[in-house]
C-alpha cells in the first residue's frame, strides 16, 4: 500500500516488481479571508521526495515508471486537514490545486488557522472515487471527525476493491501524505510526499528465459478491502523501504476469484507491455504474506 513501494525480485521464473513542477494556475482558488495562507507542495508517485529536490522515475533501474494516470487527482476530491497535537482542528474549505493534472509535483493553496500546539497538515486525495466510501466533503470531514486523532479517522477510510480489475479510468488511486510538524506564519510554505493506498505490481520475465512469453497473469487472494491512509504505520525516510509493516483492515478478507490479466501480443508502449513485461496495470490492496499460512498468501501465476 505504498506510494513508492520499492521493487522486490522473486527467485522464480519471472521477476515481480511492486511499487505502492508546480505552476501558478489554480483551480478552485478561494477568497482572501485574512487567515494564514498555506502553500503546500506535494510530490506524487514517481518523485523521490518533496523536500530538497525532485527526481523523476526515482527507482532502481527505472523498473517502476509512473504514468500520468497513476498521479491523477480529482480537483474536487482532495482535502487538507490541519491537526493540532494529533487532533483534527481544521479542514481547508477554500483549497486550490495547481494545474494541469498528472504532474509529478503540484501545489495546493488555502487558508489554515493559527493554533496553540504542534500543527501538522495531512493531504487526502481521491476518496470519493472509491467503492465503499460514502460521498465526502471538507465540511463533512470536520463535522464528523473534529477533535479525533489521525489513526481514528484513517480507520474509517476503507475502500472496497472493485469487483473487476482496478481501472484508473473508473477509480483514481487513493493517496495520502503528511507534512510532519510545521510552523505557521501569515504565509506558510510546506511540502509532503503522497503515498498510494494500493500497491502497484509489475511482471517481468527473466532475460535468461528466452523461450518464455507472457500470455496471461493471474493474481490470487487479493484482499477485498484496504485503507486509503495507513492508520498505524509511518513512512520511512528510506525510499527503498517506505513502509516496513502492513496496515490491513480487520474486516478485509481474500477475494474468492483471482484477478486475470491478458497480455496483448502487440507491444503497448504506454503501459510498457510486451511478451516479456507487464507493467502499470496491476493494482492490489495490501496483503501480508510474511508469517501467513501459504494457503492464504497472495500468489501470482
Amino acid at each position: 500500500m505504498k506510494r513508492w513501494l520499492s521493487y522486490i525480485v522473486m527467485a522464480v521464473l519471472c521477476g515481480f516488481y511492486c511499487s505502492s513542477c508546480s505552476d501558478e494556475t489554480f483551480e478552485g482558488q478561494g477568497p482572501d479571508t485574512g487567515a494564514p495562507v498555506v502553500r503546500l507542495t506535494i510530490a506524487l508517485p514517481g518523485t523521490s521526495r518533496a523536500i530538497g529536490g525532485y527526481e523523476e522515475n526515482a527507482y532502481p533501474d527505472n523498473l517502476d515508471p509512473e504514468t500520468e494516470g497513476q498521479r491523477s487527482i480529482d480537483a474536487n476530491d482532495i482535502y487538507v486537514l490541519q491537526f493540532v497535537d494529533d487532533k483534527l482542528y481544521h479542514v481547508i474549505t477554500d483549497l486550490a490545486i495547481s494545474q494541469p493534472d498528472g504532474l509529478q509535483v503540484r501545489t495546493l493553496t488555502g487558508h489554515i488557522l493559527f493554533a496553540p500546539g504542534r500543527t501538522e497538515l495531512v493531504v487526502l486525495a481521491n476518496l470519493n472515487q472509491q467503492e465503499g466510501i460514502a460521498s465526502i466533503t471538507a465540511e463533512d470531514l470536520l463535522t464528523s471527525y473534529n477533535g479525533q486523532a489521525q489513526s481514528e479517522i484513517y480507520k474509517d477510510l476503507i475502500y472496497s476493491y472493485p469487483t473487476a480489475n482496478w481501472n484508473l479510468e473508473n477509480n483514481k488511486l487513493p493517496m495520502w501524505g503528511t507534512t510532519g510538524v510545521i510552523s505557521i506564519s501569515s504565509t506558510t510554505d510546506a511540502s509532503c510526499n503522497l503515498y498510494r493506498g494500493v500497491a502497484k505490481m509489475g511482471v517481468q520475465v527473466d532475460e535468461d528465459c528466452t523461450n518464455f512469453q507472457l500470455k496471461e497473469i493471474y493474481v490470487y487472494r487479493v484482499n477485498d478491502k484496504g485503507y486509503c491512509a495507513a492508520p498505524t504505520q509511518k513512512p520511512s525516510s528510506d525510499m527503498q523501504i517506505q513502509f516496513s509493516e502492513t496496515d490491513i483492515p480487520e474486516t478485509a478478507s481474500p477475494r474468492t476469484d483471482p484477478l486475470k490479466y491478458v497480455v496483448p501480443e502487440s507491444e503497448d508502449t504506454d503501459y510498457i507491455v510486451t511478451g516479456k513485461r507487464f507493467l502499470n496495470q496491476i493494482y492490489l490492496s495490501e496483503v501480508k504474506n510474511a508469517g501467513t499460512d501459504p494457503d492464504k498468501q497472495l500468489k501470482v501465476v
